[in-house]
């Protein structure tokens, strides 16, 4: 795939409409995982964070964060979905999707790429 690099700065600000919360909350874990590097996804949707050792350690959506297994914090029970939610999350499952025939990941909401799989969980979906 074509991911695109970029800048701490573009990771944190990458959504214009997100909170002051919102932006301290992902500032906040980008720091305690101390991600190194950032890329964007082709479709634009995750930016993923990885660590110096160049491992996936969070995935920012336009709606949530979402923590890679073994990164979530404390607060976050065991079992329980890796991630919260932004002001900006829409839930999933909208009736203007009722008549599409695209696939949607049922974890994140997001279509399914050409190949099969989500761009979040990279979990192919059939």
């Amino acid at each position: 795939m074509n991911e695109r690099e970029i800048t701490r700065e573009q990771a944190l600000a990458w959504r214009e409409n997100w909170s002051w919360d919102d932006r301290n909350l992902v500032r906040e874990h980008v720091d305690r995982l101390q991600a190194r590097t950032f890329d964007v996804r082709p479709s634009g949707g995750v930016v993923r964070c990885y660590d110096a050792s160049g491992r996936p350690v969070m995935y920012i959506g336009a709606g949530y964060i979402e923590f890679a297994p073994g990164c979530q914090p404390e607060s976050i029970p065991q079992g329980s979905w890796r991630g919260f939610a932004l002001s900006t999350n829409r839930p999933h499952g909208s009736t203007a999707r009722s008549n599409d025939s695209t696939q949607y990941c049922p974890i994140h909401g997001y279509p399914v790429l050409p190949s099969g799989s989500c761009e979040t969980c990279e979990e192919e979906h059939s």
